[in-house]
């Protein structure tokens, strides 16, 4: 009896197989004894992630419950996000114009350390989008797919090369190419480039002077802030939330695949600044929405515009890329982490 049941000590880092392990290519090898403590969702394919984490995952929970927790959850990592994003503003880092840069891998990098010590999985159940939407829940989805096909293969090489094709290939390589597309074509149709810079001051934040973003490259006045407006707080736990909400339900009422979700959102987020709809929600919420997934694509597209244009140069759209180079690698790294906790496919044979 002892022989056939591992210990919870043994195996409680199973637990961190977070709900991002969907991305595995296939249905992870589980015995009748480790079934108990592995997440529903690391048992997902990609054919049948939005089925699993839907109701396996979230089984005896309805829709307006995980709606609602995506709402709570989403909301607070607004807050995180809006918090940074303010904190960043007040350092030298805000006028050389990497100061939101700074915030999302600030961000990937709390995601890392909680997925590692096995908290963040658990808010991934409890919250859903509310957790995955936001840049912490990024390279915790990447780490997730190293841990699903780890388990799977019993290869770590395997494990991170999947998690490179899934992420870096066909989520953010895709929705980089599809967002400086965007960027090009109003580039040639003569838009004017100061509809993606940050020309306005982050929400919650006072600023007073005017400044020049990039050093001494150039680039469009940002007022140098001098305050915070606390309002802007409650503003990004709302607007987060909501938009975190209204994309659990979307999820689970049209099962659509997590990546493919992402790609879209990434590619809304590349045509919201020139159609006028992300300054005026920024300014509103500031961090609470620029950290979530939908403002890479602004980011993106924004410093893509800024290349083309030559003002102020490459030095943005490379620091974007680089940023996503550095997740990539920190949820692997993490994902490896927790395969070296686990015990091996012998040993859970």
């Amino acid at each position: 009896m002892d022989e056939a049941r591992p210990s919870l000590r043994k195996h409680r880092s199973i637990h961190c197989a977070s709900s991002s392990a969907q991305f595995a290519p296939a249905m992870l090898e589980q015995t009748a004894t480790l079934r108990p403590v592995v997440p529903p969702s690391a048992q997902a394919n990609p054919g049948q992630t939005e089925q699993n984490l839907s109701h396996k995952q979230l089984t005896g929970t309805s829709l307006g419950k995980a709606v609602l927790m995506s709402f709570i959850v989403g909301g607070a990592l607004g807050v995180l996000g809006a918090l940074l994003v303010i904190a960043y503003s007040f350092t030298p880092l805000y006028l050389a114009g990497f100061s939101m840069v700074c915030v999302l891998a600030t961000l990937g990098l709390i995601g890392a350390i909680l997925f590692v010590t096995g908290l963040y999985p658990k808010l991934e159940k409890i919250g859903g989008m509310g957790a995955m939407l936001p840049f912490t829940g990024l390279p915790c989805a990447i780490a997730g797919a190293v841990v699903g096909v780890g388990m799977q293969t019993g290869s770590k090489g395997k494990a991170a090369m999947v998690a490179v094709i899934e992420f870096g290939l066909k989520i953010l390589l895709v929705g980089t190419l599809i967002c400086c597309t965007v960027s090009a074509i109003f580039f040639f149709a003569g838009f004017d480039g100061a509809v993606f810079y940050t020309t306005y001051a982050p929400g919650g934040v006072v600023v007073a002077q005017v400044g020049a973003p990039w050093g001494d490259a150039g680039g469009p006045p940002m007022g140098i802030p001098v305050g915070i407006d606390a309002m802007a707080i409650l503003w990004a736990f709302l607007i987060a939330g909501a938009i975190c909400a209204f994309m659990q339900l979307i999820w689970q009422v049209t099962k659509i695949p997590v990546p493919v979700l992402f790609i879209i959102l990434i590619s809304i987020g590349s045509v919201l600044a020139p159609l006028g709809v992300y300054k005026p929600i920024a300014q509103l919420a500031g961090g609470g929405f620029q950290v979530l997934i939908c403002g890479a694509g602004e980011a993106i597209a924004g410093t893509f515009f800024a290349l083309l244009s030559g003002n102020p140069g490459p030095v943005p759209f490379i620091s974007i890329i680089l940023l996503f180079v550095f997740l990539l690698v920190l949820g692997i790294v993490c994902g490896l982490i927790q395969l070296s906790r686990m015990p091996s496919r012998g040993d859970r044979a």
